[in-house]
């Protein structure tokens, strides 16, 4: 996660999205990334697709600066989980999960009704990201960084 602060200092602050929008396409799109790689970049653009996508299907205003904040604080929320799960013991990483569950269910960003495309990475079997599209990420990543 350092790295990624530290190389994220060299980006234009309005080009985080952006910049996480390419790396997450070129991920997927590359036959040398490996499959644990592949789905949390699948998740990573599919959330980032979903924080534009819907913003505009519901005619909200957004600003670079909102897209910027959300996708440099779903990255980080997503590293945080994973670096954690690395770390914990393997008797303790269902409650490591739950708790980035509940902070992905607990701060919804759109209160989307449609669950079933919402939840769905939480309720696909494998899931390296068992988060909700329906997050916002600021509020999502204070929330497990105060636990």
């Amino acid at each position: 996660m350092a790295f990624f602060a530290i190389s994220i200092g060299q980006i234009q602050a309005q080009e985080v999205y952006n910049y996480l929008v390419k790396k997450a396409t070129e991920k997927v799109n590359s036959p040398y990334t490996n499959e644990y790689e592949l789905k949390k970049y699948e998740f990573e653009l599919t959330a980032l697709n979903y924080i534009k996508n819907y913003a505009f299907k519901t005619n909200r205003s957004i600003t670079t600066t909102f897209l910027d904040e959300q996708a440099y604080n779903l990255d980080c929320f997503v590293l945080a989980y994973m670096m954690q799960m690395q770390k914990t013991a393997s008797q303790d990483k269902l409650k490591v999960a739950r708790s980035y569950i509940d902070a992905s269910l607990n701060n919804p960003l759109y209160n989307d009704p449609d669950t079933a495309t919402t939840q769905a990475y939480i309720e696909e079997k494998g899931s390296v990201a068992p988060f909700s599209l329906d997050t916002d990420w600021v509020k999502a990543y204070q929330q497990i960084q105060g636990n």
